[in-house]
């Protein structure tokens, strides 16, 4: 053996801690970058050279080192909490969001730093699209990109925004304590039940004088809005009645602007109808009329659904003709749901109760109108509809959908993230850009959902951090460098004692 196998021996222990070195250093540097996962070197020794000696189990002399492997630490890094809710953490090792480059191109990565761009496209900051499946989608795949659907904004149509459709109001709500001791403003020479119709006139664009008036809005299958008010008045001098009932006559009314009916001066009014209360206040009985003109003989009891609600038909300026159910406490339970006395109109009902349409088989709800003796107040007045929403908010739930919160308060699914986990990701290649290739050393790729199968939850206004530990790259950094410091005076001594040797052989 001769002197030069030191100086090779100390070289590949120089090189191989100088990689080491290199892999801390790699590590530093991306000690804040979001996504990062550390890696370790591995050192192994080469092979040994064997010796003539008279022991052949103990003759065997090393050749230096090498580096074996340098494995990616895969533990999920601190989670850092953001003001954005498309920044998204993945909480499992198991789980790598999917991206695509404009070519197609698959890619991998755990930084969640995502952004929507102006064609909708939710995108890495290096412009790759982030995969996802429509909300219903029971299979992941490999997904596609994410979009957002964009359509001309109605007041800039040379904008596109994101927007969520209007839905036409199909339900109203409305419970009211008319106050039993109310005094009746609205009088009639013709019928005492309909005093407010009579009242009404669309060219002064007024109320007539009632006990009670309340407002809402609701909604047309365009998405517009229209104000629709419910004007309550006693019905008195009503005959045929029983003892100390009593009876209140109201409209349910729009602007006459909003009324695409053919009505002129009874333009508005989008219903007429009675309520019956007993003495004690609760509500027995109703009635609800429509009509497409202004001849209160042409206005007819409206068609109760199928759970026995009055169904409105309703007929909006600009807007296809709708129904809505009118739920003030009180629905018919025969079958099928029916008025009693269904020929009745306005102008036949005169002052006698006994000519007003009724439910056949009436049941009363928890929530009713009322006619106590107090203040006459609302108790309860919803509706389901809603008009065009602007998107306002991404934010995304544990199992990966992404939904969007819209100006009309709406919260819609927008997509579902894909993620992809791998037999082997030590196997995956690092490609810059916080990204990753599935090379075959990574093994079968499996695409899933957030929070199924062994893949983790994600977690909205959230980025991974980088899984660096700086005590742990400290002591390997020190131990590194004594590695080369070591490894350089082997190489310094041997380089000596070949020059001894030299001058040994001058002399």
């Amino acid at each position: 053996m001769g002197l030069s196998p030191s100086l090779y021996i100390g070289t590949t222990g120089v090189l191989t801690h100088q990689t080491g070195l290199a892999v801390v250093s790699h590590n530093i540097a991306n000690m804040n970058t979001v996504g990062f996962k550390a890696s370790s070197p591995h050192f192994q020794t080469l092979l040994s050279e064997s010796l003539a000696t008279a022991l052949p189990w103990s003759n065997q002399v090393g050749q230096g080192s090498s580096v074996a492997a340098v494995l990616k630490d895969l533990d999920v890094g601190p989670l850092e909490t953001t003001t954005f809710g498309t920044d998204i953490a993945i909480g499992s090792e198991h789980g790598w969001f999917v991206l695509s480059d404009a070519r197609g191109a698959i890619r991998y990565s755990r930084a969640g730093n995502f952004r929507f761009d102006r064609e909708g496209y939710l995108r890495n900051p290096s412009g790759l699209f982030v995969h996802g499946v429509p909300p219903k989608s029971p299979e992941a795949g490999s997904g596609e990109p994410i979009r957002l659907a964009l359509t001309p904004d109605p007041q800039d149509p040379t904008a596109s925004v994101a927007m969520s459709p209007g839905q036409a109001t199909a339900v109203i709500n409305f419970a009211a304590n008319i106050n039993a001791a109310s005094q009746d403003t609205a009088l009639s020479t013709t019928s005492t039940f309909t005093g407010l119709f009579e009242a009404w006139d669309a060219s002064t664009n007024s109320f007539p004088s009632g006990a009670y008036l309340s407002s809402l809005t609701v909604y047309d299958s365009t998405g517009a809005a229209h104000g629709l008010s419910f004007l309550i008045d006693p019905a008195t001098g009503a005959q045929n009645l029983l003892t100390d009932h009593r009876i209140m006559e109201f409209l349910l009314t729009t602007d006459p602007a909003s009324d695409g009916s053919g009505k002129t001066t009874k333009r508005g009014i989008l219903a007429a109808g009675t309520l019956t209360f007993s003495p004690e206040g609760e509500l027995l009985q109703m009635s609800l009329f429509s009509g497409a003109n202004d001849d209160p003989a042409t206005w007819t009891p409206v068609p109760l659904d199928a759970e026995g609600y009055p169904l409105l038909p309703v007929s909006f300026a600009g807007a296809p003709p709708q129904n809505i159910r009118i739920n003030l406490g009180l629905h018919d339970t025969q079958t099928p749901p029916a008025w009693s006395n269904p020929n009745a109109t306005l102008a036949t009902l005169g002052n006698s109760a006994i000519n007003l349409p009724a439910l056949g088989g009436p049941l009363k709800n928890a929530l009713a109108m009322t006619s106590y003796v107090g203040p006459s107040a609302t108790i309860n007045q919803n509706q389901d509809g809603f008009g065009i929403g602007y998107l306002q908010e991404v934010f995304v739930r544990g199992d990966g959908m992404l939904l969007g919160k819209y100006s009309n308060g709406q919260d819609l699914e927008l997509a579902r993230l894909v993620l992809a986990d791998f037999t082997n990701p030590q196997g995956l290649r690092s490609e810059g850009g916080n990204l990753y290739a599935a090379v075959p050393e990574a093994g079968t790729v499996r695409y899933g959902f957030a929070g199924t199968k062994r893949f983790g939850h994600v977690y909205g206004n959230s980025l991974e951090q980088a899984n660096v530990d700086l005590a742990t790259e400290f002591v390997r950094m020190i131990l590194y460098q004594k590695g080369i410091e070591a490894n350089a005076k082997v190489i310094t001594t041997a380089d000596q004692v070949i020059q001894t040797a030299l001058q040994t052989k001058r002399v």
